[in-house]
């Protein structure tokens, strides 16, 4: 592989000023740049200067000359019989004039003629393999380095010497240029910043079209950016002039099998593993990875005995190698042999616990029919003892968190109930079966574990501050009388468990406003927790989420008038008819202590009427207006509208963290499973506004330019409403829904301007589609001057 340095330009300098290249493919490879004696920026390094005048000839003995000072010292005595020809190897005729020949910028190519004499053999030989230079040769050439000798041609005689020493320092300044792009390119790439890193090695290769440290840190990045196209094009380059690059043989493999060509991905792998045979100093732990990404292609590729017979090579000298047990395990699955492929996943896993790929096949592998009950099995079959419970919950729990992550809600469901049972006293493990319940929109089963723990665990407490005892007569008044709430200090540091059972009490106030109801249940128990929190930093602990919901739902209690809905029609996804009607068509029932407050129209009157206005407009049906959405669908939350003589409900159905991007066809992350159960609860035909995208605009567009993912924010864009738009279009074919697209709430300032542009694009494009509706009202939530967010819409902190 390569690494920052002079290694870099071995064979291969050039300058930002160019005229035109001469390069010389054998082993090894060099280019030289040829300017004109006229240049006053010419020379120096690997430039060399030729007279006007100068035929092609005398830039073919410069170019050897060089070559033999740098490369062949044996041509000295003699220089090789060779030929200048073009990109379509035609021959230039040596006597002709250059500058009648050869245009400004052209790359023409240096070919020794069979009777050479001088050239090494090794030199011959890697000529006609179009092999690269070694990476010994590669490092013996620094980034600045200049020839001690200058060429015997005339083009040292047709300049002065004081004008060559001006040449020679332009020369070095250029070259210490092109270096300083390649640190800061490597700097830029170490913290992330990879697109300020592509472009400075793409800047390096404007100069330098076969730079290896360039090609392979590109390749690198957008193979990581899932834009294998770009990678293989780069890697390509780098294999053709630099072959004995391993790493670069392993990268195109890589790029190679993204793209679906899995019999060229063998064929890199092969060659890096030839490379590997030739030179005992590689790693030997590399070359068993090499093995396996080997396998792996000849899997895909269909040659599965093949895949096999190496992969069991493998192991028979490293029985303990995850990679090879892991892509032994895929195959043994593909078999039907689900439990054999279970047990190999569960000891990568013990060893490999953080990698991903492993992670991702168990949590598919779980989701087969039966698969979740060979795992129970085999965990509890682990441990017999009085003790087991210490041992196998814990493992539970584990399982429980990554396979969720990975899309498999319903058997992390089962395995955090099992761990619960296992240890009743565990804050963690119902704080996160809370959380897994919430992603069904199953309030009651979640209600039903928070009761079920505060009543099993009265004494454990927030610090020595809030009980569950407390909570619970509080959560249940009809027990004993409610608790008053007592002054605290934040003077205590809470400890890990102190603040997953804060969350959990966070979580109980956020489930009881989706509910919409027990709202007097709801003002107490804040004001129970409230002592408690106040003056801790809390958005800077591990609970920051749970705290962030908390402190939006006692917000949005300042403008809601309280019980928010009758009990008796409260459903269990929160589906529910306000107690109170407004005759006022368009106006907010709301006789909190402060004014209309909220994070989009449904916070606002005049914005309300808007919505109203519309819903006529557009042939709202009667009933429930669902509002599918982020945290942001909270402020609009049990709001009613009145149109024609009817009320509205806006009733929530809360997507917690999810980005329009998770919603592509390929995605497993939970927020989609989250999504699609929030989807399963809404009736056929109904009315639904739907308020994603604010996520995608905070962090997903600026990260994903800047993981190079994509050119542009615009190309972002673009993709991100192609996935809303198909998604959208689903729903309204199989439910039949009345589907309103809302305006991504223009809450930040500092992302604002991606917000409006984002809009605007989402806008064009919704009203495109006569199945979707777009709210026109987005103007109506900034201030005249389209700069900020109008005031009456700030809760977002």
């Amino acid at each position: 592989g390569c690494c920052a340095g002079t290694s870099v330009f071995a064979g291969v300098v050039l300058l930002v000023l160019m005229k035109f290249y001469v390069h010389y493919e054998g082993d090894p490879a060099f280019t030289l740049i040829v300017k004109d004696a006229e240049d006053p920026t010419s020379g120096g390094g690997a430039v060399r200067v030729v007279a006007t005048d100068s035929t092609v000839q005398d830039v073919l003995n410069v170019f050897l000359s060089e070559y033999a000072t740098r490369y062949a010292p044996a041509w000295k005595a003699q220089l090789p019989h060779a030929s200048l020809v073009d990109e379509n190897k035609r021959t230039i005729p040596p006597t002709s004039r250059a500058r009648a020949k050869i245009q400004d910028k052209m790359d023409v190519f240096v070919v020794l003629h069979p009777n050479t004499t001088g050239a090494t053999t090794s030199t011959t030989t890697h000529h006609a393999e179009n092999k690269a230079p070694t990476q010994s040769h590669a490092s013996s050439t620094p980034v600045n380095a200049s020839s001690s000798s200058r060429p015997s041609s005339s083009a040292s005689s047709s300049s002065s010497k004081p004008q060559q020493q001006d040449i020679d320092s332009t020369t070095a300044t250029q070259l210490r240029l092109i270096q300083g792009h390649l640190d800061e390119a490597v700097a830029a790439a170490s913290v992330g910043a990879f697109q300020r890193a592509a472009q400075l090695f793409q800047s390096v290769l404007v100069s330098i079209p076969t730079a290896p440290l360039p090609l392979i840190r590109l390749g690198d990045i957008y193979i990581s950016a899932g834009r294998p196209e770009k990678a293989v094009g780069y890697l390509t380059t780098l294999t053709e002039h630099h072959g004995s690059s391993m790493e670069g043989w392993i990268l195109l493999g890589h790029a190679c099998s993204q793209t679906g060509n899995h019999a060229r991905a063998a064929q890199a792998y092969k060659a890096a593993l030839e490379l590997a045979s030739k030179n005992p100093s590689y790693d030997p732990n590399l070359t068993e990875q090499v093995k396996v990404f080997l396998a792996k292609a000849l899997y895909k590729q269909g040659d599965q005995d093949t895949a096999i017979q190496v992969l069991t090579i493998v192991l028979q000298a490293n029985e303990e190698c995850p990679q090879a047990l892991l892509e032994y395990g895929i195959a043994l699955e593909d078999r039907g042999k689900l439990l054999e492929a279970l047990r190999i996943y569960l000891k990568v896993l013990i060893t490999r616990g953080d990698n991903r790929t492993v992670r991702e096949y168990l949590a598919a592998l779980v989701q087969r029919p039966g698969v979740l009950a060979m795992l129970e099995k085999e965990l509890l079959a682990s441990s017999s003892t009085s003790s087991s419970a210490q041992v196998v919950a814990p493992a539970l729990a584990f399982l429980a968190t990554f396979i969720k992550d990975f899309g498999a809600i319903q058997q992390s469901r089962h395995l955090y109930t099992l761990a619960l049972e296992m240890r009743p006293d565990s804050v963690s493990y119902c704080l996160n079966l809370v959380h897994v319940h919430e992603l069904f929109l199953d309030y009651k089963s979640a209600m039903g574990v928070i009761a079920s723990f505060l009543k099993r665990n009265p004494s454990t407490s927030v610090g020595p501050y809030i009980t569950c005892d407390q909570v619970y007569r509080t959560l249940y008044p009809d027990s004993s009388p409610p608790p008053q709430p007592s002054m605290h200090t934040s003077s205590y540091t809470l400890s890990e468990e102190d603040l997953d059972l804060l969350a959990i009490i966070f979580t109980l106030c956020k489930i009881l406003y989706l509910q919409g109801s027990n709202i007097s249940e709801l003002t107490q128990l804040m004001g129970l927790i409230e002592p408690t929190r106040k003056g801790r930093e809390l958005h800077l602990t591990t609970i920051r989420n749970e705290h962030a919901y908390y402190c939006c739902v006692s917000q949005l209690l300042e403008c809601t008038t309280p019980p928010l809905t009758p009990p008796s029609q409260t459903q269990e996804g929160g589906t529910n008819t306000p107690s109170t009607k407004d005759k006022d068509e368009g106006k907010v029932k709301g006789k909190g202590k402060g004014t209309q407050k909220g994070s989009g129209p449904a916070g606002d009157p005049d914005a309300l009427e808007d919505l109203s206005s519309q819903a006529a407009r557009l042939g709202l049906r009667d009933g429930s207006l669902y509002v599918v959405g982020d945290s942001h669908c909270l402020a609009a939350a049990w709001r009613p509208l009145h149109m024609h003589g009817t009320q509205h409900v806006l009733t929530p159905r809360l997507v917690t963290g999810l980005k329009i991007w998770h919603l592509r066809k390929e995605s497993t992350f939970f927020p989609k499973a989250n999504f699609e159960c929030a989807m399963d609860t809404l009736p056929d035909g109904a009315s639904v506004v739907f308020l994603f995208g604010e996520i995608d605009c905070r962090e997903g567009f600026l990260l994903a330019v800047e993981k190079c993912k994509y050119d542009t924010l615009e190309e972002a864009m673009s993709r991100t409403i192609a996935i809303y738009e198909e998604v959208l279009q689903a729903l309204v074919a199989r439910k039949n829904l009345r589907i309103f697209v809302h305006p991504v709430p223009p809450v930040l300032n500092e992302t604002r301007h991606i917000v409006k542009a984002f809009n605007a694009m989402l806008r064009k494009s919704i009203e495109a589609i006569p199945s979707l509706r777009w709210l026109d009202f987005f103007d109506a939530m900034l201030t005249p001057d389209g700069m900020l967010l109008r005031d009456e819409y700030k809760l977002d902190g």
